[in-house]
Protein backbone atom coordinates (compact mmCIF):
# COMPACT_ATOMS: atom_id res chain seq x y z
CA UNK A 1 0.00 0.00 0.00
CA UNK A 2 2.45 2.71 1.42
CA UNK A 3 5.73 1.09 -0.68
CA UNK A 4 4.50 2.64 -4.22
CA UNK A 5 5.91 6.46 -4.58
CA UNK A 6 2.36 7.83 -6.15
CA UNK A 7 1.12 6.43 -2.32
CA UNK A 8 3.69 8.30 -0.34
CA UNK A 9 2.98 11.48 -2.39
CA UNK A 10 -0.43 11.23 -1.81
CA UNK A 11 0.30 11.03 1.79
CA UNK A 12 1.79 14.45 1.33
CA UNK A 13 -0.02 15.97 -0.24
CA UNK A 14 -2.94 14.87 2.43
CA UNK A 15 -0.61 15.86 4.97
CA UNK A 16 -0.37 19.60 3.52
CA UNK A 17 -3.76 19.95 2.98
CA UNK A 18 -4.61 19.19 5.97
CA UNK A 19 -1.86 21.73 7.72
CA UNK A 20 -4.19 24.54 5.87
CA UNK A 21 -6.39 24.05 9.11
CA UNK A 22 -3.70 25.14 11.08
CA UNK A 23 -1.79 27.83 9.40
CA UNK A 24 -2.89 31.21 8.13
CA UNK A 25 -3.72 31.39 4.83
CA UNK A 26 -3.57 35.11 3.76
CA UNK A 27 -2.66 38.40 6.02
CA UNK A 28 -3.64 41.92 5.34
CA UNK A 29 -0.77 44.63 6.38
CA UNK A 30 -1.30 47.76 7.08
CA UNK A 31 1.18 50.54 8.01
CA UNK A 32 3.71 47.71 9.39
CA UNK A 33 1.37 45.59 11.46
CA UNK A 34 -0.91 42.73 10.14
CA UNK A 35 -4.43 43.88 10.36
CA UNK A 36 -6.48 40.65 9.33
CA UNK A 37 -5.91 36.99 9.19
CA UNK A 38 -7.49 34.57 6.95
CA UNK A 39 -7.74 31.28 8.26
CA UNK A 40 -10.34 28.72 7.03
CA UNK A 41 -12.33 28.97 9.68
CA UNK A 42 -12.86 32.90 9.01
CA UNK A 43 -11.36 36.60 9.15
CA UNK A 44 -9.70 37.07 12.33
CA UNK A 45 -9.08 40.55 13.59
CA UNK A 46 -5.29 40.73 14.87
CA UNK A 47 -6.10 43.13 17.74
CA UNK A 48 -8.65 41.33 19.49
CA UNK A 49 -8.76 37.78 17.62
CA UNK A 50 -12.45 38.32 16.73
CA UNK A 51 -13.77 36.09 14.16
CA UNK A 52 -15.11 38.91 11.49
CA UNK A 53 -16.21 36.77 8.64
CA UNK A 54 -17.24 32.96 8.84
CA UNK A 55 -15.44 31.39 5.42
CA UNK A 56 -17.18 27.86 5.81
CA UNK A 57 -17.14 27.14 2.13
CA UNK A 58 -13.07 27.36 2.79
CA UNK A 59 -13.16 24.43 5.54
CA UNK A 60 -16.10 22.44 3.46
CA UNK A 61 -13.24 22.56 0.47
CA UNK A 62 -10.13 21.94 2.50
CA UNK A 63 -11.90 18.96 4.36
CA UNK A 64 -13.41 17.29 1.11
CA UNK A 65 -9.38 17.57 -0.36
CA UNK A 66 -8.12 16.05 2.49
CA UNK A 67 -10.53 13.18 3.22
CA UNK A 68 -10.44 12.42 -0.75
CA UNK A 69 -6.55 12.05 -0.10
CA UNK A 70 -6.75 9.71 2.63
CA UNK A 71 -9.16 7.77 0.99
CA UNK A 72 -7.20 7.73 -2.03
CA UNK A 73 -4.26 6.18 -0.92
CA UNK A 74 -6.12 3.16 -0.23
CA UNK A 75 -7.33 2.67 -3.85
CA UNK A 76 -3.63 0.92 -5.11
CA UNK A 77 -5.22 -2.19 -6.57
CA UNK A 78 -7.81 0.14 -8.80
CA UNK A 79 -5.56 2.28 -10.43
CA UNK A 80 -7.62 4.11 -12.72
CA UNK A 81 -9.63 4.52 -10.12
CA UNK A 82 -6.47 6.37 -8.41
CA UNK A 83 -5.92 8.44 -11.42
CA UNK A 84 -9.45 9.90 -11.44
CA UNK A 85 -9.52 10.82 -7.81
CA UNK A 86 -6.23 12.64 -8.38
CA UNK A 87 -7.29 14.40 -11.31
CA UNK A 88 -10.60 15.30 -9.25
CA UNK A 89 -8.44 16.47 -6.33
CA UNK A 90 -6.44 19.03 -8.21
CA UNK A 91 -8.96 20.68 -10.02
CA UNK A 92 -10.74 20.96 -6.43
CA UNK A 93 -7.53 22.00 -4.82
CA UNK A 94 -7.43 24.94 -8.10
CA UNK A 95 -10.91 25.67 -7.10
CA UNK A 96 -9.78 26.02 -3.14
CA UNK A 97 -7.05 28.61 -4.45
CA UNK A 98 -9.49 30.50 -6.52
CA UNK A 99 -12.24 30.66 -3.66
CA UNK A 100 -9.02 32.00 -1.89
Amino acid sequence: MIQRVQSIYLFLAAILITAVYFLPLLGLEGTGEILYTLYTSGVVEDGQQTLILSTWPVMVMVTAIALLLFVNIFLYKRRIIQMRICVYSILLILGLYFLV
